[in-house]
């Protein structure tokens, strides 16, 4: 099954796996420390955990394989929930724009904070090695989560954590 990992901005480690399950992980980051949450949701692959503004989101596909589906998400103001069920973040029938959800990344500049979506897109059956990824910058607004909109191409300043959106050549 998938597995995710979240670093706090404690420095605590955690372990997210399948069907809505988190660990705490001991303090080297080497075993389990204890359970934090037991069966979230009974249907969920490629956890990913990000935190902004002190709120937690947690992601996630549902279980179909290979097959992309509408990802969805849940918020919480502790890991350990309760954990509140928000919907897709992506326009429904996108099909996450053909991903999987893998990681979120935060890119803190001076004038703000992007978070960045990171989805992986398996060219499954013909082609196990082909996997690619859609890196977009999601939209958060309180408890809401957005990637309504694909970029083609587009660009992040790391000094001030702004992003644009940019034309590609042909365009």
């Amino acid at each position: 099954w998938d597995m995710g990992v979240f670093q706090d901005t404690d420095g605590t480690g955690y372990l997210m796996t399948h069907s809505g399950n988190l660990y705490q992980l001991s303090r080297d980051y080497k075993s389990i420390a204890r359970q934090i949450v037991k069966n979230m949701t009974s249907k969920c692959e490629s956890p990913v955990i990000f935190k902004k503004d002190g709120l937690y989101y947690w992601m996630g596909s549902d279980l179909t394989g290979w097959e992309r589906n509408d990802n969805y998400y849940f918020t919480a103001a502790s890991l350990s929930g309760p954990w509140i069920a928000r919907g897709n973040f992506a326009p429904k029938g996108t099909l996450t724009w053909n991903s999987q959800s893998t990681f979120v990344l935060p890119i803190t500049g001076s004038k703000t904070t992007t978070v960045m979506y990171m989805g992986d897109r398996w060219s499954h059956p013909r082609q196990y090695s082909a996997a690619v990824y859609v890196w977009q910058p999601l939209e958060i607004n309180g408890n809401s989560v957005s990637l309504k909109d694909f970029h083609q191409s587009w660009e992040i300043n790391t000094l001030t954590g702004e992003w644009t959106p940019t034309g590609m050549e042909g365009e």
